[in-house]
């Protein structure tokens, strides 16, 4: 299942006689011929810069465009199996945090990829706590990888070009630590009750609601929350 939510080309240079058909005329002071005109042309120093382009051939071209396309498609498929493993092994780490250590999922507590691991942050944890959290979910590999490749994701989604003009890059580290994982999946799931309880009333209740985090419309709220993600850096190129 995929979730779903111009290569600028550089213009030709005027051609010599183009630059000097437009250039500026100036009066002489330093002449006085009457066999010359009292008129000089003046050639800014960097007008005698030439800009050359080399055309690519058709088949050039088209193969130029298939091979962005492929690697878009790579991606694509990437983003959405890292949205899959995100979901699918915070369930699995949770339910194993529940069954070794039930007391801990009263408390708050949410995760985020810093870029270097996965680090526990808005929590009201005892150290003890805290570490063995810590421990459980960079013990999750999937886990790590997958959240991991959401901050590529956003850097991703969130680098282009602006009405302006402008065009921003943003890189994993701009982004790093922004998405908490935990509260996106709970509105993403939250997100998809509320439409399945508004569309089909009484499918939910309190013990079928773990199996709404697996549905395709929890999966597209995932997403379409992670790359809602507000990020202040603009680096603008």
């Amino acid at each position: 299942m995929k979730i779903t939510s111009a290569i600028p080309v550089p213009l030709n240079s005027p051609t010599p006689a183009q630059h000097i058909n437009k250039l500026p005329v100036t009066p002489s002071t330093m002449h006085d011929d009457t066999n010359r005109s009292n008129n000089t042309i003046s050639i800014p120093p960097q007008q005698h810069t030439a800009t050359i382009t080399t055309k690519l051939s058709p088949v050039e071209q088209r193969s130029k465009v298939e091979s962005a396309l492929l690697k878009f498609e790579v991606y694509l498929e990437k983003r959405d199996t890292a949205v899959k493993d995100t979901v699918s092994e915070t369930q699995r780490v949770l339910a194993e945090v529940g069954s070794e250590q039930p007391s801990l999922l009263t408390k708050t507590f949410d995760f985020t990829h810093t870029g270097d691991e996965i680090e526990v942050i808005n929590h009201n944890l005892s150290d003890r706590e805290y570490n063995y959290l810590k421990a459980k979910l960079n013990g999750n590999d999937k886990l790590v990888e997958a959240t991991g490749f959401l901050n590529t994701a956003l850097a991703t989604e969130k680098s282009g070009p602006t009405a302006s003009g402008d065009h921003l890059k943003y890189t994993e580290e701009d982004v790093a630590g922004r998405i908490h994982i935990r509260d996106v999946i709970e509105r993403a799931q939250k997100k998809t009750e509320d439409y399945i309880a508004s569309h089909q009333p009484g499918m939910i209740s309190k013990t079928s609601n773990q199996k709404y985090m697996d549905t395709d419309d929890t999966l597209i709220n995932t997403l379409n929350i992670i790359l809602s993600t507000g990020v202040s850096f603009k680096a603008i190129v």
